[in-house]
């Protein structure tokens, strides 16, 4: 009969305690944590360090983009007017990004899903090479779906925004070089949304007037 790893960690959790001449809590609970590390955690190699870089810069990334759309559109008239006066080069190109909204907001949209791709296969290739838990389905999916998803939405979509929502300037004119150049990599990409969306905004545009027309005929 075939014993995988995790079982082979248990008989040998089993074979440390009844060694133990008078085993107490804390001697249990020990031996039960080291033998779960060995049992469950693989050996920390230079490719885990390197993947845990690239995730680091990923979540990083995914914040910065994530916090300016927040930025950009929470700029009000006063931002504006203030921005229009000053002399900063970065002023002048947030003025000039947000003379097309539509595609500012198209651009931020699909760099966001393209980094958060690519955190989510990242982060399942950290936890596979890092934790065994190939006898554990439900303990994976936990760690590489749930556990994943909760990082994305507290470090790369919660707390940017709100501090986004405080500073709009601040992060705007930190955010505006990186999403000019940003702009004109997902040009075509976003050509394709802005032009969906406008689609859809004059279908809408046209159902409410012909709406109004006929509560007017009415």
């Amino acid at each position: 009969m075939y014993i995988n790893s995790s079982e082979t960690a248990i008989i040998a959790l089993l074979e440390k305690i009844k060694s133990l001449e008078e085993p107490d809590s804390a001697g249990i609970f020990y031996n039960a944590f080291i033998v779960i590390l060995d049992a469950f955690v693989q050996p920390f190699s230079i490719t885990i360090l390197v993947s845990l870089v690239v995730l680091l810069v990923l979540l990083f990334f995914s914040a910065m983009v994530s916090g300016s759309e927040i930025g950009f559109f929470s700029l009000g008239p006063q931002h504006l007017e203030k921005l229009k006066q000053s002399t900063s080069g970065r002023g002048k190109l947030i003025l000039k990004l947000l003379e097309r909204p539509k595609r500012l907001l198209a651009t931020i949209l699909i760099a966001n899903n393209f980094v958060n791709v690519a955190i989510v296969i990242l982060s399942t290739f950290i936890a596979s090479q890092w934790f065994n838990l190939s006898s554990f389905p439900v303990l994976a999916f936990i760690v590489q779906v749930v556990v994943i998803t909760a990082l994305i939405l507290l470090l790369g979509e919660i707390l940017p925004k709100m501090y986004a929502s405080v500073y709009p300037v601040r992060f705007s004119k930190s955010m505006a070089g990186v999403l000019n150049v940003l702009i004109k990599m997902f040009y075509p990409l976003s050509s394709i949304l802005v032009r969906s969306t406008s689609f859809l905004d004059n279908r809408v545009a046209r159902k409410s007037h012909v709406l109004s027309r006929s509560e007017l005929s009415d």
